[in-house]
């Protein structure tokens, strides 16, 4: 790639030049830090040169000895003159030749040195940084000097103790002349930084801008005690064996077998009692690679480490990509590097998320890193100093170690093959034809024919028999060639998604075989009259052992460790085990997802449901999280039953879905769009149809399925059925579903309705008042102060949420995201992924407010206020569940105060909490600087400014919520502008009708106002 092309797309400012001066005795790890900020800034694609004055000094002198050195050897001292001068020529030289950070790699132990060198600097307009290494540990400078300098071309073929004898003259003879740079004199003007004992102590000063902190950050993580990385990809998965790309899949018998062989390659390599820190991405192939590990070893899964993200080619084979995407599948030969797939990553991206492993990569120790190719490769390039353009074309073969040891001169590379057969994955350049440069689509075409060939010639193999998981996860089919993605391909091409359904071996092969896909199939084996399920002899118990439940059902509760009910599962359980029809109210986290799934099962236990009988139940929820976490609890009732249960939601796979229809699930979770959409054009058995569930009712209408429910109660018999209807609000149109779904005479049941407040007696509820130029640097001190609590974070709008995560993960508040307009996989993959971490951050839409169940939640934070009081009910109901303790903070802006009313007419007890001004962290002038010069957090920051204004508009209650008092100078410093950026606002017709749209929604567009 051409320099000025690597500046263009490089993360520094346009003119940004830098020299960084080296500073310090020989044997302290100069030409270490030198050549690791080389490799680090071309890693992020800023082009950078290391100029080494002892490669200049060698030309006249390559192996002198320690009187070379000598303050009174005239003419050394005259050679090693010259040597500095050229070297510095030739870095302005490169400077104007379009150079952006040029180090020079000496000892510059004298002011007088320093002084010219800066004068020559900043003559050119050539910014400058003296890094100075400090180090009075013996121990570490005879290591370096034996294990470093002893290999340097000064001393090769020698014996290395006289090398290393003469070396330490050498550095004597340096400290008769070595003057530290001084902060109390005129070097207190010089920008610098101070590494002392291997960076245990750091002093900075003046450090004037966005990329000499970028620069100094690095360096500040840097240490030069010996250590070493090593690399492993997954073993070999089931989408490698299929050839597909992307996805979450399991580890093929081969790949078993790899987990199995990796600890004795990883203790041959390391050694016994060695102490190992374990890397892994949050995808279930790696984890399972990683299993067998010793239990000793400390493992961790990064996010980061996921592999790259494929878009819309997640889980295609390159033939199928080249079928239904030709443009995209030569434009990505073309420049690999760079080439974003659709709705996806590029390896650049995957670059720019890697800088944190990065960095905690460098002040680490031993790390064994076990993820994915793509991944590998950028993390190899890094630590091997390979060329962008080349790092995607790297074989980083299957069931092979790979062990890393970095040294001052470049990082030494050893390879340990498990000798376990896996298929090839790795594509070479096209026809040798340099990266870059253009193509014909001939060339690609048979290089794409070769990785087919590859990967079917490899053996195939059946998929292991599933085991129990718990309910923190989903039957999904998933993996990687180049495993490019974690997220799930919408379309209806991958014939192994599973679609998140229960494919145990709960039916017999005869059921399975003996299944009709017609609606005209009888229920065999069942009475026609209504249900006849076991009676409870009282509806005042208290403990699940007293209810009359089958010994399967029972089993499986108690696996569970669930004994006492709580009050909704009471009052509820026992009237629908009879079959009554029960309208339910019941506040969020109150158990309801018992109460209702357990006379379900019961039912279908009681009238023998087989497969062939089609669907006897039907749950529906508002939304897919909601849905998979109704499965989870679902799989785990059924565990002992022979019934089947399944999911069907939008975003999953519509043809497995069918498929697993067709086959029989008696038990089945669903959205209301996707389950009207097979209702009406999937040929499966619902006529046996005995019990319709309504889970969260209220929130299916607000969010716009009215028609949907409609038409589902329309289409579904009536005869027979029992419903169960559960809403934590009554409103008029919860009503109107209840008068067409239920039967006459419904049981009413609402456990809420003699509370003194409307959330959960262990909730600590409190607001924050501040001006919104405040909001995001409070937000930040509050994370900052709070990184060991799990902590749930809401947002207005997809945009805002994705905004703020791209920002808080860039400057080191690791946090996940979660929005409706992510891929359903994603959504499912990071909600289970908070939902199993003991302490982060999850920052959300709406998307999370109901229903889920997420464990130890310690803080809800609303950034963005609710819509209205129920949507703020709702969003405080994700802690203190269960009757747990938590706590929420709501921040409002003066002009918002107003809301605290309509809260306590709602039964919400919300008190003013401080934040104590002195712990505030004021970065507001970095954070506007990183988003003037970032351009990727600068676009989406302002699509985040956006989107928060169009929310903002759309707001149900105006009189509080009004967009013509916000200040947006404010609302734009909130953003990290230093001035609102220009954008379009646009306010729907909800405007004129108040509460029509929630706020957050996409507003109708009508009136437009520049802003």
């Amino acid at each position: 790639m051409a320099q000025s092309n690597r500046r263009r797309i490089g993360v520094q400012a346009e003119d940004a030049r830098i020299c960084v001066v080296m500073v310090g005795l020989p044997a302290r790890g100069k030409s270490f830090i030198a050549q690791k900020a080389q490799r680090y800034l071309q890693w992020l694609s800023i082009d950078a040169q290391v100029f080494n004055v002892g490669n200049y000094r060698r030309n006249d002198a390559p192996q002198p000895t320690a009187d070379f050195f000598d303050i009174n050897n005239t003419e050394g001292e005259r050679m090693r003159k010259v040597a500095a001068e050229a070297a510095v020529a030739d870095m302005m030289k490169w400077f104007k030749g379009g150079g952006v950070v040029g180090i020079l790699d000496a000892t510059n132990s004298t002011k007088e040195r320093r002084k010219w060198i800066h004068d020559m600097c900043t003559a050119e307009g050539v910014e400058v940084i003296y890094v100075e290494s400090k180090c009075d540990d013996e121990d570490l400078i005879m290591a370096n000097i034996r294990d470093v300098k002893t290999t340097s071309p000064d001393y090769r073929g020698q014996d290395p103790e006289q090398a290393a004898q003469d070396f330490r003259n050498r550095i004597r003879m340096y400290e008769k002349v070595y003057k530290s740079v001084d902060e109390d004199s005129d070097e207190s003007e010089y920008t610098y930084l101070k590494l002392m004992n291997v960076s245990k102590q750091v002093i900075i000063n003046r450090i004037q801008d966005y990329l000499q902190s970028r620069i100094v950050y690095y360096l500040m993580n840097l240490h030069i005690r010996p250590r070493s990385v090593w690399l492993s990809r997954h073993g070999e998965s089931m989408f490698n064996l299929d050839g597909r790309i992307g996805g979450d899949a399991l580890l093929s018998p081969r790949g078993e077998q790899y987990a199995r062989k990796l600890p004795e390659l990883v203790l041959n390599s390391v050694g016994d009692g060695r102490p190992l820190t374990v890397w892994t991405s949050t995808l279930k192939r790696t984890i399972a690679t990683a299993r067998f590990l010793p239990g000793n070893y400390n493992q961790l899964q990064w996010k980061a480490l996921d592999e790259l993200d494929s878009g819309v080619c997640d889980s295609l084979t390159y033939q199928e990509i080249k079928d239904k995407y030709p443009e995209d599948f030569a434009a990505r030969d073309e420049d690999k590097y760079n080439y974003r797939y659709r709705g996806g990553e590029s390896y650049r991206d995957v670059v720019t998320r890697l800088e944190p492993i990065i960095m905690e990569l460098e002040r680490s120790e031993d790390i064994l890193i076990v993820t994915h190719q793509a991944v590998l490769r950028c993390i190899y390039a890094y630590f091997m100093k390979k060329d962008h353009e080349k790092s995607p074309w790297m074989n980083v073969p299957l069931h092979t170690l790979i062990k890393l040891t970095p040294r001052a001169y470049g990082t030494e590379e050893v390879r340990y093959e498990a000798h376990i057969p896996a298929v090839s994955t790795w594509r070479a350049a096209i026809m040798g034809v340099k990266a870059g440069q253009k193509r014909k689509f001939s060339s690609v075409k048979a290089s794409f024919a070769e990785t087919k060939k590859q990967t079917t010639a490899a053996p195939t193999s059946t998929t292991p028999k599933k085991e129990k998981r718990p309910v923190k996860e989903v039957e999904e089919d998933e993996e990687d060639d180049e495993d490019e993605s974690s997220d799930e391909d919408e379309d209806d091409e991958d014939d192994n998604e599973e679609a998140g359904q229960d494919d145990s071996d709960n039916s017999d092969d005869d059921d399975a075989e003996d299944t009709q896909t017609n609606q005209d199939t009888a229920l065999e084996a069942l009475p026609n009259n209504s249900l006849s399920l076991p009676a409870t002899t009282s509806e005042n118990v208290s403990k699940f052992s007293e209810l009359n439940l089958s010994a399967k059902t029972q089993q499986a509760i108690t696996a569970m460790g669930l004994t006492e009910m709580r009050e909704i599962q009471k009052r509820t359980i026992p009237p629908l085990l009879t079959g009554r029809d029960v309208l339910g109210a019941a506040k969020t986290g109150s158990g309801k997802t018992l109460a209702f799934l357990i006379p379900a099962v019961e039912m279908l236990h009681s009238l023998k449901f087989k497969p062939r009988n089609g669907t006897g139940v039907i749950v529906v929820s508002p939304t897919r999280e909601l849905a998979l976490q109704i499965f989870g609890v679902a799989r785990e009732l059924t565990e002992h039953h022979s019934q089947t249960c399944g999911i069907v939601i939008g975003g999953a796979n519509r043809r497995a879905e069918a498929e697993k229809l067709a086959k029989g699930v008696n038990l089945l979770i669903a959205t209301p769009g996707r389950l009207l959409d097979h209702l009406q054009n999937t040929p499966f058995v619902f006529k046996n149809l005995k019990s319709l569930i309504i889970d969260e009712a209220d929130r299916i209408l607000e969010i716009g399925f009215e028609d949907e429910m409609r038409q589902i109660i329309k289409i579904l018999p009536k005869e027979d059925r029992q419903t169960m209807l559960f809403s934590a609000t009554q409103t008029t149109k919860v009503d109107d579903l209840a008068r067409i779904s239920l039967r006459p005479g419904p049981l009413y049941i609402n456990v809420d309705e003699e509370k003194k407040f409307s959330t959960a007696d262990g909730l600590e509820q409190g607001y924050l008042v501040c001006d919104a130029d405040k909001r995001f640097l409070l937000l930040f001190s509050f994370l900052k102060l709070n990184m060991k609590k799990k902590i749930i974070v809401f947002f207005s709008s997809c945009a805002c949420v994705s905004y703020h995560a791209e920002l808080l993960n860039f400057i080191d508040i690791p946090v996940l995201s979660l929005h409706g307009k992510q891929k359903q996989q994603k959504r499912t993959n990071t909600f289970f992924e908070f939902c199993n971490a003991k302490q982060g951050t999850l920052i959300c839409t709406d998307v999370a407010a109901r229903g889920l169940d997420i464990p130890a939640v310690d803080w809800i934070v609303q950034f963005d206020p609710p819509d209205d009081p129920r949507d703020y009910i709702h969003r405080v109901g994700r802690t203190a569940r269960a009757n747990a303790q938590g706590r929420s903070l709501m921040f409002l802006q003066p002009s918002e105060v107003g809301f605290l009313t309509h809260l306590k007419a709602a039964r919400v007890p919300i008190v003013e909490f401080e934040f104590p001004s002195k712990k505030i962290i004021n970065v507001q002038s970095q954070l506007e600087k990183l988003i003037s010069q970032n351009y990727y957090l600068n676009k989406s920051a302002k699509e985040g400014y956006r989107a928060y204004l169009h929310a903002y508009a759309s707001h149900s209650l105006r009189t509080v919520f009004d967009i013509n008092k916000l200040d947006l100078v404010k609302v734009a410093k909130s953003f990290c502008f230093t001035t609102p950026p220009r954008v379009e606002v646009t306010v729907g017709a909800s405007m004129k009708n108040q509460g029509r749209r929630s706020y957050g929604s996409q507003p109708h567009q009508k009136k437009k106002m520049r802003r």
